[in-house]
């Protein structure tokens, strides 16, 4: 948990050779407090709201423009990452409640 709160950005990328579309992973970075940027998937906004409680990239250019932007913008970083965190608390998302 220390070094996944330590990063400024986690970037989440999905395993395509297991046609990953969502892990739990996923859902344990956001209940830690951090903020993460993840592979926009159906599963993931169904879970999560984009730009608020996580943020989504399509492809590699949107994932270097939204870390250079994140980087530069500390506030807003904490702010969704703050809002996944209590989203995941909110909704039941621990295995113990599951």
């Amino acid at each position: 948990m220390k070094a996944i709160c330590a990063l400024y950005i986690n970037i989440f990328l999905l395993r395509k050779v297991n046609l990953d579309l969502q892990a739990a992973r996923f859902v344990e970075i956001l209940a830690c407090g951090a903020f993460i940027l993840v592979e926009n998937t159906e599963e993931h906004i169904g879970l999560f709201n984009d730009n608020k409680e996580a943020e989504f990239f399509s492809f590699n250019e949107d994932l270097f423009i939204k870390v250079e932007y994140y980087i530069i913008n500390p506030e807003i970083r904490i702010q969704i990452a703050a809002a996944g965190r209590e989203r995941c608390i909110r909704a039941g998302y621990s295995n113990h409640e599951r």
